[in-house]
């Protein structure tokens, strides 16, 4: 039977049942629910669970059913904005139905009624204009419903599945296309295909868009951007979250929808539209996508902002028995080894620890949510402690995996969304990186309001507009990155941008250490490949390593660095035996670390914890027979390299350097006694190419160099026109030291962007950053020295405490 128009017509419109109130009652679906059992293993988890999927459950508890009015596989019905629906026809088949219905949607479509299908389940299968709810329901499913998630594909085949959504942290989804049994959709991000049905239940089913009163959208209030996520959109509960700064083409106040989070609309309809013809031509921005800058910026950065920073702002925004608290140098110190920017674990800590009060938390020691799986989230990873969680966090799952181009988890760089980045296969919440880089935002706005520092924007950051090789300086491919994907910009002044590549080593080459990273090493890729998708704020980058005291700082310096040998040198007493320790410990792969006479500082122990092998530079007025005698107890090889002066000493460092490579193809020759600052201004490129720094007397030396490049460094006040010609070696040497160090770094470092800077004449600083600056060099700076080398800088990287005044006047001669 049908309902004829006019009948329908007399209901909508006047309301006055008269002679056709009989019939028009007759053909008005009634509506049912089927509470969810309650569900005993998981009720502990639920008390946990966020605001929006408690929410969640308690509409699916709610969810209205259709009592059907035939046998038929499928009915038509009229359905009205007020909530109603009345029925049109019945059907044998899906494809017979959704045929009914698009052949009377124009007829209906002025009075803003939707022909829609029901199947016999007395679900919305098919509207002619619709929102997607993602639900799990079924005979049977209880509140554990909450454990089990959706499989998303590329194609309608679902041959390949490409990520996950659980149906607990989101509500409404835009229906691009369908068959019977899949719909397209548009999630996160992510455009593709869902199962309308699986072994688990119902995943999605349809609203008609003029019953849809509760859409999530977003909102500028007052310069930021918050993200309303339904949880009815028949209903009127939500929630709301301030995710970063507002773009400039949002009115304050107004609703914008949008499902990825670059495209926003006025109008649903609109959206819908668009992604029905796959482009954005109705958004208010269409030529201005909107990339919030914490979900697009690369993990392989670096915070602005360091632990002290991040203890104020847990102690400000965490609870007072958060176990977050007074952990921020184990973030810190985790970045810097690991290469996983602080900031970004921050705010998944604090997303997945419910800000480090979580039972996992405080029971586990697990902040990340490691392992606590939909299916069995109490079955997650136990810790020792929280730092050991970070450590193993950072170099596992990050550095070896979601930041791993090698890794099937990997998806790009960046938090991202459910099509690019780590939200891809790290959670089934399709809001999971908002979420975490609310945090990572929430922190920035904390801090830099108390004038801490302003980490927003920091970053240059580039998207790939095509597939890309990332390549090593040499034009060895690193990896191929997809479109979409993004990179961090170090320099993009020259045909191919320099980057921060996620491997620094080929695909088909083992990271000697796994899940180490070194953030000198830089990645590049085809200047026309990147389109910049943000402002950055400064011309240049600015990051410190300063510690309480030199034995701090050095100790900070190794925490940049992986190793299994370390280099100890007196921090103390002159830095004679220390000038030859550069080389040594670039073919090594050891830091430089300060010890005293007689005892070890306890920063310099931490440090010393796992390795294998100590080198102790100088003799035993030095570094004492107790500190070597301690060190063997812990099962620890130590190498000691002495002379009877600071000329033999170095004789030994390169007698050393040269057992471990025989090919050593330079020396530089310096000035033992009044040298010094020519020996830190080469200790960089002495580490970088494992190659020996000799002192001399300054006069003559009692060996030849056997045709090896030789660079004597200093001028000839400091070294000898004889120590030249007897070497036939290049000489760089200025009228002063900062001369000097500007001629080395003119030499080695030809256009380079990067420079680290340390005082002019408290040298020790510059010696122990060596092995960590090698590609890069180490600038000595005072008040009003010739600064000019650093014109070009894109990064300066400060060692030590240097003071502002000096810092400013490097800031102020870059171009």
């Amino acid at each position: 039977m049908k309902l004829k128009k006019s009948v329908y017509l007399s209901l909508a419109i006047s309301g006055l049942m008269l002679g056709n109130v009989s019939y028009a009652n007759s053909n008005e679906y009634e509506t049912y629910t089927k509470p969810m059992p309650k569900s005993h293993s998981i009720s502990n988890y639920m008390s946990e669970m966020p605001t929006e999927v408690k929410q969640d459950i308690e509409e699916l508890n709610n969810f209205k059913y259709l009592k059907t009015k035939t046998n038929s596989n499928y009915e038509v019905a009229l359905a009205s904005q007020d909530g109603k629906y009345i029925f049109y026809k019945e059907a044998n088949t899906y494809d017979e139905a959704v045929n009914i219905a698009k052949n009377i949607q124009n007829e209906y479509s002025y009075e803003n009624i939707v022909p829609s299908v029901i199947n016999k389940e007395g679900l919305i299968v098919y509207s002619t204009n619709s929102i997607g709810r993602i639900v799990k329901l079924g005979d049977g499913i209880s509140e554990s419903s909450i454990n089990y998630t959706a499989k998303l594909y590329k194609n309608a085949n679902d041959t390949n599945e490409y990520t996950y959504i659980n149906h607990g942290y989101i509500e409404d989804v835009p229906v691009i296309e369908e068959t019977e049994t899949m719909a397209k959709i548009e999630v996160a991000g992510f455009s593709g295909w869902i199962k309308k049905q699986d072994d688990k239940g119902t995943n999605i089913v349809v609203l008609p868009i003029n019953q849809a009163k509760n859409l999530s959208y977003y909102k500028n209030v007052n310069g930021k951007l918050s993200h309303y996520i339904s949880s009815n959109v028949q209903g009127n509960t939500g929630t709301y979250r301030t995710i970063g700064q507002a773009p400039s083409f949002m009115k304050n106040e107004v609703k914008y929808y949008s499902y990825d989070g670059n495209y926003f609309y006025d109008d649903i309809n609109k959206l819908i539209s668009d992604a029905k013809e796959n482009n954005h031509n109705n958004a208010v921005n269409t030529n201005e996508p909107y990339y919030n800058y914490y979900q697009y910026l690369p993990g392989r950065s670096k915070s602005s902002y360091d632990a002290n920073d991040i203890n104020e702002y847990f102690k400000a925004k965490t609870p007072s028995d958060s176990v977050l608290r007074n952990t921020g140098k184990y973030f810190i110190k985790a970045q810097n080894k690991y290469g996983v920017n602080a900031s970004v674990m921050v705010g998944i800590a604090m997303n997945e620890s419910a800000k480090g009060t979580s039972t996992l938390a405080k029971q586990k020691n697990n902040i990340f949510g490691i392992n606590a799986k939909d299916s069995n989230p109490n079955n997650a990873n136990y810790f020792k402690s929280i730092e050991n969680c970070i450590n193993e966090f950072a170099k596992e799952w990050m550095s070896n995996e979601y930041l791993n181009p090698n890794s099937w988890k990997y998806n790009g760089n960046n938090l991202g969304n459910k099509e690019i980045g780590c939200n891809v296969r790290y959670a089934s919440d399709p809001y999971w990186s908002e979420k975490a880089s609310s945090y990572m935002n929430e922190m920035d706005v904390e801090l830099s309001s108390r004038g801490l520092g302003d980490d927003y924007n920091r970053y240059k950051i580039g998207m790939l507009n095509k597939s890309s090789n990332i390549n090593d300086k040499s034009g060895n491919r690193l990896y191929t990155s997809d479109k979409g994907e993004v990179v961090l910009i170090s320099d993009d002044r020259n045909s191919n941008i320099e980057i921060n590549p996620d491997r620094i080593t080929p695909s088909n080459v083992a990271n000697p250490i796994p899940g180490s990273y070194d953030y000198t090493f830089k990645g590049y890729v085809n200047k026309n490949d990147v389109n910049i998708i943000n402002n950055q704020k400064d011309k240049v980058i600015l990051d410190t390593i300063i510690g309480n005291d030199r034995y701090e700082t050095a100790a900070m310096i190794s925490d940049n660095q992986n190793y299994t040998s370390a280099i100890l040198v007196n921090g103390d007493k002159t830095l004679a035996d220390g000038l030859s320790a550069s080389g040594l410990s670039g073919i090594t792969k050891s830091p430089i670390l300060l010890t005293k006479v007689d005892s070890i500082p306890n920063e310099t122990k931490e440090r010393l914890n796992g390795v294998n092998k100590v080198y102790l530079i100088g003799g035993k007025s030095v570094i004492s027979p107790k500190i070597e005698s301690d060190l063997k107890s812990q099962g620890k090889e130590v190498i000691r390299l002495s002379g009877n002066s600071r000329e033999e000493t170095s004789y030994k460092v390169a007698d050393e350097i040269k057992k471990i490579n025989p090919n050593i193809d330079k020396v530089f020759l310096v000035n033992g006694y009044k040298g010094e600052p020519d020996a830190m201004s080469v200790s960089p490129i002495a580490s970088r190419d494992g190659v020996p720094i000799i002192l001399t007397n300054g006069k003559d030396i009692p060996f030849n160099t056997n045709n090896k490049s030789t660079y004597v460094i200093g001028s000839s006040i400091s070294m000898s026109d004889n120590i030249v010609n007897k070497t036939n070696a290049t000489r760089l040497g200025g009228s002063d030291r900062f001369a000097t160090n500007k001629l080395v770094i003119e030499k080695f470092y030809p256009n380079t962007n990067e420079f680290y800077i340390s005082k002019g004449y408290t040298l020790v600083d510059a010696l122990t950053v060596s092995p960590l600056a090698k590609n890069y060099p180490v600038v000595l700076v005072h008040n009003n020295s010739d600064k000019s080398v650093i014109k070009n800088a894109t990064k300066l990287i400060q060692v030590g405490g240097i003071d502002k005044s000096i810092v400013n006047e490097c800031i102020n001669v870059i171009k």
